[in-house]
């Protein structure tokens, strides 16, 4: 069996309304990438995509995949995000057991009050760093 890298998504912040994509890329000729979600507080994985089965997407309306074989990467997109996406994104290939994960932080706004999801893994320094940004985001949005 030949060993193939993945290169999965990054941690990402956006506010609701923006839209997400998360990239992930392998070293594989012929990749075959697999998406799914995790809710915060959720105990399993929910399919987004997987691309030789017609598994139902159940963001369908907001969520789109892309893949490129030029430069072997699927690029998963959530429009309109929601605070209710925030959460663990997965991808993986379909023929191996490699995976990588990561974290959608999604921030609400309401006028001055921003409203931030954070999963139970996270700790208090990351924690810090995240509303840290969100503070410059508001001040350069000028909200």
């Amino acid at each position: 069996m030949i060993s193939t890298e993945l290169a999965g998504p990054r941690d990402t912040l956006v506010t609701v309304g923006s839209a997400a994509t998360l990239a992930c890329t392998s070293d594989s000729s012929e990749p075959c990438f697999v998406w799914k979600y995790k809710a915060v507080g959720a105990n399993e994985y929910r399919y987004l995509h997987y691309e030789h089965s017609s598994a139902v997407n159940f963001l369908e309306a907001r969520c789109s995949v892309v893949l490129s074989n030029h430069n072997r990467t699927s690029l998963l997109t959530v429009k309109n995000v929601q605070l209710t996406d925030a959460g663990f994104y997965k991808c993986s290939l379909c023929w191996t057991q490699e995976s990588s994960n990561a974290r959608l932080s999604v921030a609400g706004k309401n006028r001055s009050l921003f409203i931030f999801v954070i999963s139970q893994s996270q700790s208090a320094s990351q924690s810090t760093q995240v509303c840290t940004q969100l503070c410059r985001k508001r001040i350069a949005d000028n909200i």
